[in-house]
């Protein structure tokens, strides 16, 4: 057949506004607010069920969906304390979503697809915070925190998939198909009303944990340096799906570092997760379901440590396992100067 070239165009205006106030030369509060734009498109990869246009009507709106926009407000802190010994940094933040882009399970036609379409509103609050605090001479020490609160607040489909009710139901039971309406498109089919409102966003840990500290000497009088380093990092658990069926456990990574620092070379010794821990730090659902992603390394129930699966509907998932503990040395030879 012929080729066929889909064209839509999106002007968006992205701004960023920032306030400051100086205290003093050590203590900054600011507070800004900023939009961004992520452009619409048309489903492609995954509305080869149903074809470009199921309903053949000429028009292509069955895979086409619009921009997203996001608008943050953020009130933050910065200061610098005990003679620049200490760095305090922070902010509170509001994340507000509209015409959020989701994939969604939609009958078009009488065939049944994966497509990206806009949902109402979602939105973040959420609090960051930093600590730095040079000890010494020798000893650093780095701290984060982060904790977020997400939420769908205005997110509402009409499906007639079976899947669809069941698996928003695995995550929410309060939910289920006590109202009926026209599907989209059509005057003749209805469906259930069913609202992912109160659910939190994908991949939304509510806490995560940072921390750092480094140690530093001269090695004797051999005018070179040592240093070790431990990086720890923890992310609470989090949802894989807009549904809130499946869920990542919380995890934690540690890493280890040391080293030797001259002039023109370097040498470290490294060992990454120390303590070997296997727990799923990323998966995603497959295709044929809402919010789906290609990918490899399909997993099917019972999955591996560390992953609640809906308990109604366990579903596939492609799962991302960490690496086991891994231990290595690097090295660098500098030319030149």
């Amino acid at each position: 057949g012929n080729p066929l070239t889909l064209n839509r165009t999106d002007r968006v205006w992205a701004p960023k506004a920032t306030f400051e106030y100086f205290w003093n030369d050590d203590v900054l509060t600011y507070f800004s607010w900023s939009r961004g734009i992520k452009p619409g498109g048309f489903s492609l990869l995954t509305s080869g069920a149903f074809g470009l246009d199921a309903n053949l009507d000429g028009e292509f709106d069955e895979i086409e969906f619009e921009p997203e926009r996001l608008d943050v407000w953020e009130v933050g802190y910065k200061t610098v304390l005990a003679a620049g010994r200490v760095r305090v940094n922070g902010s509170f933040f509001y994340q507000d979503f509209k015409d959020k882009q989701i994939s969604v399970q939609r009958v078009t036609g009488s065939t049944v697809g994966i497509v990206v379409e806009n949902i109402s509103g979602s939105e973040v609050r959420g609090m960051e915070t930093e600590l730095a605090w040079q000890i010494n001479d020798n000893w650093e020490t780095l701290l984060g925190y982060t904790l977020l609160s997400s939420e769908f607040t205005d997110y509402t489909i009409i499906t007639q998939s079976a899947n669809d009710i069941a698996r928003i139901n695995a995550g929410k039971p309060s939910e289920n198909c006590s109202e009926l309406a026209f599907v989209p498109g059509s005057d003749t089919n209805t469906g259930c009303v069913m609202s992912f409102n109160g659910n939190a966003l994908e991949f939304a840990p509510r806490n995560a944990v940072l921390l750092n500290l480094s140690y530093t000497n001269n090695l004797f009088d051999t005018g070179m340096e040592w240093y070790g380093e431990t990086n720890y990092r923890f992310q609470d658990s989090r949802f894989v799906e807009s549904t809130n069926e499946t869920e990542l456990k919380a995890y934690s990574l540690t890493d280890v570092r040391f080293g030797i620092l001259a002039d023109r070379w370097d040498v470290q010794l490294f060992i990454n997760n120390v303590f070997d821990d296997d727990t799923v730090a990323t998966a995603g659902p497959t295709p044929g379901i809402p919010t789906g992603s290609f990918g490899f390394g399909l997993a099917s129930p019972p999955f591996p440590p560390g992953v609640n699966a809906g308990p109604k509907l366990p579903s596939d998932l492609f799962i991302n396992m960490p690496n086991p503990r891994i231990v290595g040395i690097s090295g660098k030879l500098r030319f030149g100067g």
